[in-house]
C-alpha cells in the first residue's frame, strides 16, 4: 500500500471516529486532539461532544476501515460471502466489512476463529491496526520473533514508530477509548514515517515590522530538518537555507516569534500548522549595553552569517530597522567620526544559546508614559505627561506607524484602537511598544534609596525604581483628586508621604520602573470660592465649577484657629479659601488674601500685571471670576477658561490676584512637588472684568409650558427623564416653537441649579421637518451613513430621540455647524417620506441677526447650518454656512425647511 494511500486511510479513520457534526469549540485538555480539531480532522456530535471517554466495538471498526479505504462497495459485494468466522453469518450487517478488514489483514479473529463483532476493540488491536497502517504491511516473522504473546511485537514496533508517544497504555487487553485512539492517530499523522508535513527547527529572522513581508509572513533560517514530508523524496531545504512561511494568527503571533527558535510543522504550500518553541534557546529581556563582542553579559560572535554552528549572530534590529552589529554597537546612524565603542538601549529582546547572542531586537524610547484614556472615536490616546504637573499629551492614530503589545514578556501584533487606560506606552522613532500588564495593586510600604543612589517605591514586597530622566519620570495622583503631579526622585519621600500604609495602584514600564502611582487616599483639599455662609454651614464653588455644602465642627480650624462657637462668621461670600474636608465635614478652611491689581495680559503661558509681576500658567491653573456689586455683595462666581478671560480683558483696567505655587505649598497638607515655585500660578481670581456669565447648552424635547405666563418650561430628554426650568425675562425664544420640537436651550451657570434660568431657546429639529433621511449603514462605533451620501458620528453626547439608529430607520438630524458629529437625532415613522426638504419658499428677508445665522422671510424663521449655500442673482455663490450674502429687503427663494436650509437664491436685490 502506498504511503499516500496510508495517509489517506489514517485521515479518513480519524474523520470516521470523529463523526460529522458541530466543530468542537472548547479545549479538550489534549494539545494533540485540539490540533486535530483545529485542522478539522475530527468533529464532535451535534452538541460538539467528542465523546473522548467512549469505546468502539470491532464491527464498527471494520466498517470504519472500509469507509476510510473507500471500499464500501467492495464490502457490500462481500456481504453474502461466508467470512469463515464462526460467529459471523451472511445475515450480520457487518459481515462484508469483516471480510474486507480480514482480507486486508488489518483486523483478524481470535485463535478460535471468532470475529467478535460486538466486542469493544482493545488497545492491543488498535496498536496492531496502526502499526500495519504505518508500515503498509504486517510484521515480518523476524519482527515477530519469539514473543510470548501476539501483541508484544506490535507494542514494541508501535513504540519504535512513535505511535504511542505521550499515550499511556497500561493495559493492552482493555477496551480502547477514543481519546487514546485520537492521540495515537495524531502520532501516526505527524510521525517520522508518514505525514503530509515538513517539520523544521528554525530561527525567525524577519516579520512584516522589520522587513517588507505580508502581515502573517515570516522568514526563517533552517537550523535542523526534523522530518520531511512523504511528498518529497529529498529534502527541499538544507541546514542554513532561508524560507518564507505563512503563520495564521490562531497558530502563533508573528511579533512574538521574531528572534525565537521553534519547531515549525509546515504544509506543502508553506503554511504553518503548529509551532513548538524550543526552550533551550533563551529570550532575555531588559536594558542592555552593547560593545564590540558583548551584548550585556552575552557573547557576540561575528561575522553575521550562518556557519556550522547555531551560536553565531543572525540579525540585529534597532527601533524596527535592521543594522549590522558593527553599526549597532558603535551607535546606529552615527556620522563618520562620531562612532562610539558602546551603545546602551532602554529595552531589548535578545535570543541566546549557550551564552551566545543569536538575534537582537532593541529599542530606545523617546517617551514613556501611562495611558489616561482612549477617546470615543478611538483615534486619540491621552497620556499623563511628566513635563510638568497636570499636563497631558495626545497621540494621534494617523501618526503612529506600528504598535506592539507586550504582556508577560510576550510580543503580539497590536492596534492603536485597542490601547486602554492603565497601559504604559513606550514611544520610539517608528511606533509604540505598549505594556498591557503594567498595573499592580498592593499596599504602599515606603520609599527607599539603594547604595547606587536609585530611589525606589515599595508596593507590597516589590520595589520599583523612580526614573530621574526627562520624559520617563513617573507621575502620582490621589485618585479622588483630579490633579496629578510629576514625581521627582530626590523628593519622593515628601511627595508620597501620605501614601504610606494605603492601598495603591502602580503602573510599571518594560524596564520595571515606576510610571504612575495612585492611591485611594482622599486628602479632601482644594482651593475654592465661598458663595454662601449661614452659621456653621458654607457653600463653596470648587475647581470643577460645581458648588458643594460643608459643615464646620468644634474642631474645624478657620485661618488656623479653632471655630469654637464662632462658626464661620469671619468668612464672606466671594472669599478665596483653602479647604480641607473629610466628606462634607470641614477640617480646615483658610481665607486667602485678596491682593487684586491691574492685569496687563493673560494667555496660556503667562499672566502679567502692570506692576511687572508675572506668573507662569500651568495646565491645571484654575481661573475664578468673582464679581461683586457696588455694595460689596457677591454678584456671581464661576470658573472660566484662559480663552474666556483673554477675550474679555480690558488691558490695564481689569483686576485679578494670584495664589502662587509657593503660597499653596505652605498651606497645603501635602507638598505637591517638593519645590517652591513662587513664579507659577496655582489659582487666578479675577475680581473686575466685563464678562458675561457662562451658559451651557442642553438638547431636549419641548413638552410645553407649565404656566400661562410662560415662565416655566417643561422638557423631556432622550432618556425619558423630565425637567421643569425657569425662563428668564427677555429670553430669546424661538417664535416657531411647538410642542414636540427638539430644542437646544441655553441655561446660565452662575446660580445654583434650582435657580438657573434659560436665556435662549432655538428649535433644532422641528417635529414636522421635511428633511428626513434613511439610515444606510450603522456600525457599533457610532458611524452612521445616511441616504444623502454623507457620514455622521454618534457618541455618548448624542441625544437620540426614539432610540439608537439602525439600518433602514428614517431620521431627522441636528449636528454641529462645522462638523458631522450628531448632537441630536429624531427617529421618524417607518413610512415617512425620505427627502431633503425639496419644497421651495419665496419671500422678502425682513430680518437677519448679527451673526448671519438666522433670517426671517415673510414671518418664518430660517436657521443656517454648515450645508447652507447662498447664491446670487447670477447663480454664483455669495456665502456658505451662513446668510452673509443676504441683506434685509432681498427677495429670495429658499429650498429646505426652516432648520435645514439646502440653499437660498437671491432672485432680486433689496431696493
Amino acid at each position: 500500500m502506498s504511503t499516500k494511500r496510508i495517509l489517506s486511510l489514517v485521515l479518513a479513520l480519524v474523520m470516521v471516529l470523529g463523526t460529522f457534526g458541530t466543530v468542537f469549540a472548547d479545549g479538550t485538555g489534549s494539545e494533540k486532539i485540539d490540533w486535530l480539531v483545529k485542522q478539522e480532522m475530527i468533529k464532535g456530535d451535534q452538541s460538539g461532544d467528542l465523546k473522548l471517554d467512549s469505546k468502539i466495538d470491532r464491527a464498527s471498526t471494520a466498517r470504519m476501515i472500509a469507509v476510510a479505504l473507500g471500499l464500501e462497495a467492495e464490502a457490500e459485494s462481500l456481504k453474502l460471502i461466508n467470512s469463515g468466522f464462526k460467529d459471523m453469518t451472511t445475515a450480520h450487517w457487518a459481515n462484508g466489512y469483516a471480510n474486507l478488514a480480514a482480507g486486508k489483514n488489518l483486523i483478524v479473529g481470535d485463535s478460535k476463529g471468532n470475529f467478535m463483532p460486538a466486542k469493544d476493540i482493545t488497545n492491543g488491536e488498535v496498536l496492531a491496526i496502526l502499526v500495519r497502517l504505518s508500515l503498509g504491511r504486517d510484521l515480518t516473522a523476524e519482527e515477530r520473533g519469539n514473543a510470548g504473546s501476539w501483541v508484544a511485537p506490535y507494542i514494541a514496533k508501535a513504540s519504535e514508530l512513535g505511535v504511542t508517544d505521550g499515550v499511556n497504555i497500561t493495559d493492552v487487553n482493555a477496551a480502547a477509548i477514543r481519546k487514546d485512539v485520537f492521540e495515537m492517530f495524531y502520532n501516526v499523522i505527524t510521525g517520522k514515517q508518514h505525514g503530509k508535513y515538513d517539520i523544521y527547527k528554525a530561527i525567525v529572522l524577519e516579520n512584516h515590522r522589520v522587513q517588507k513581508l505580508s502581515e502573517n509572513e515570516i522568514l526563517v533560517e533552517i537550523i535542523k530538518e526534523i522530518k520531511k514530508a512523504d511528498y518529497v523524496k529529498e529534502s527541499r531545504e538544507e541546514k542554513g537555507d532561508q524560507i518564507s512561511l505563512t503563520v495564521p494568527a490562531d497558530v502563533a503571533d508573528v511579533e512574538d516569534l521574531l528572534g525565537k527558535v521553534a519547531d515549525f510543522t509546515v504544509t506543502k504550500d508553506g503554511k504553518v500548522v503548529e509551532v513548538k518553541i524550543d526552550e533551550s534557546y533563551k529570550v532575555e529581556t531588559g536594558s542592555f549595553k552593547a560593545t564590540r563582542n558583548k551584548m550585556g553579559s552575552y557573547t557576540v560572535d561575528l561575522p553575521e552569517r550562518y556557519s556550522k554552528s547555531d551560536e553565531t549572530i543572525f540579525r540585529t534590529y534597532y527601533n524596527n530597522n535592521p543594522y549590522k552589529y558593527e553599526e549597532f554597537y558603535t551607535t546606529p546612524d552615527a556620522k563618520r567620526g562620531e562612532e562610539t565603542t558602546e551603545f546602551k538601549v532602554d529595552y531589548a529582546r535578545v535570543t541566546v544559546k549557550n551564552g551566545k547572542v543569536l538575534l537582537i531586537n532593541a529599542f530606545n524610547f523617546e517617551d514613556i508614559a501611562p495611558v489616561k484614556e482612549l477617546n470615543e472615536k478611538k483615534d486619540q490616546v491621552v497620556v499623563f505627561d511628566d513635563v510638568r504637573d497636570g499636563r497631558t499629551k495626545v497621540y494621534e492614530k494617523k501618526d503612529i506607524k506600528n504598535v506592539i503589545f507586550v504582556e508577560n514578556d510576550k510580543f503580539s501584533v497590536g492596534s492603536f484602537d485597542k490601547i486602554e487606560a492603565n497601559d504604559v506606552i513606550h514611544e520610539h522613532k517608528n511606533g509604540f511598544l505598549v505594556r498591557k500588564d503594567a498595573k499592580i495593586n498592593g499596599e504602599f510600604k515606603k520609599v527607599s534609596e539603594t547604595r547606587d543612589g536609585d530611589v525606589q517605591v515599595h508596593i507590597d514586597d516589590k520595589a520599583f525604581t523612580v526614573s530621574a530622566v526627562d520624559n520617563k519620570k513617573p507621575v502620582y495622583q490621589f485618585e479622588k483628586d483630579a490633579k496629578f503631579y510629576t514625581l521627582i526622585a530626590r523628593d519622593a519621600h515628601n511627595q508620597l508621604k501620605d501614601f504610606r500604609g494605603e492601598k495603591a495602584t502602580a503602573l510599571i514600564d518594560l524596564g520595571n520602573k515606576l510610571q504612575y502611582v495612585g492611591s485611594e487616599v482622599d486628602l479632601g483639599e482644594f482651593v475654592g470660592v465661598v458663595t454662601k455662609v449661614v452659621g456653621k454651614d458654607v457653600r463653596i464653588l470648587k475647581p470643577d465649577n460645581k458648588t458643594e455644602d460643608y459643615t464646620a465642627t468644634l474642631s474645624t480650624k478657620v485661618n488656623s484657629y479653632s471655630t469654637g462657637h464662632q462658626g464661620l462668621n469671619n468668612l464672606l461670600a466671594g472669599d478665596l479659601v483653602y479647604v480641607r474636608a473629610s466628606g462634607n465635614e470641614l477640617e480646615a478652611i483658610n481665607r486667602i488674601t485678596d491682593t487684586s491689581k491691574a492685569v496687563n495680559s493673560i494667555d496660556s503661558k503667562y499672566i502679567k500685571f502692570t506692576d511687572k509681576a508675572e506668573y507662569r500658567m500651568l495646565d491645571d491653573t484654575v481661573i475664578f471670576v468673582v464679581i461683586k456689586d457696588k455694595n460689596g455683595n457677591l454678584d456671581y462666581a464661576e470658573v472660566r477658561t484662559v480663552g474666556d478671560v483673554k477675550d474679555a480683558l480690558a488691558k490695564d483696567v481689569d483686576m485679578a490676584y494670584v495664589l502662587n505655587g509657593e503660597e499653596y505649598e505652605k498651606i497645603s497638607r501635602t507638598r505637591t512637588s517638593g519645590i517652591n515655585r513662587p513664579g507659577e500660578a496655582h489659582t487666578v481670581v479675577f475680581t473686575k472684568i466685563d464678562i458675561k456669565p457662562d451658559v451651557k447648552g442642553e438638547i431636549a424635547k419641548f413638552v410645553g409650558f407649565d404656566d400661562r405666563q410662560e415662565t416655566l418650561m417643561n422638557v423631556e430628554f432622550a432618556n425619558r427623564s423630565e425637567k421643569t426650568i425657569k425662563i428668564a425675562r427677555g429670553t430669546d425664544l424661538d417664535k416657531n416653537l411647538r410642542i414636540g420640537d427638539i430644542i437646544r436651550y441655553e441655561i446660565t451657570k452662575e446660580k445654583e441649579e434650582k435657580d438657573r434660568t434659560v436665556t435662549k431657546v432655538e428649535v433644532v429639529i422641528a417635529k414636522d421637518s421635511k428633511v428626513i433621511y434613511e439610515v444606510k449603514d450603522a456600525d457599533a462605533y457610532g458611524t452612521i451613513k445616511l441616504s444623502n451620501g454623507k457620514t455622521y458620528y454618534e457618541n455618548s453626547k448624542t441625544e437620540s430621540f426614539g432610540g439608537s439608529l439602525r439600518v433602514g430607520d428614517k431620521v431627522s438630524i441636528y449636528h454641529g455647524k462645522d462638523d458631522n458629529y450628531l448632537l441630536a437625532t429624531l427617529k421618524r415613522d417607518k413610512d415617512a417620506v425620505v427627502g431633503g426638504g425639496d419644497t421651495t419658499d419665496s419671500g422678502i428677508v425682513t430680518y437677519k441677526n448679527a451673526t448671519s445665522s438666522i433670517i426671517i422671510v415673510d414671518g418664518k424663521t430660517y436657521t443656517a447650518n454648515k450645508d447652507t449655500i447662498v447664491n446670487g442673482v447670477d447663480g454664483k455663490p455669495l456665502s456658505a454656512g451662513d446668510f452673509v450674502g443676504l441683506t434685509e429687503g432681498d427677495k429670495v427663494d429658499i429650498k429646505g425647511d426652516r432648520f435645514n436650509i439646502t440653499y437660498s437664491v437671491k432672485i432680486e436685490a433689496a431696493k
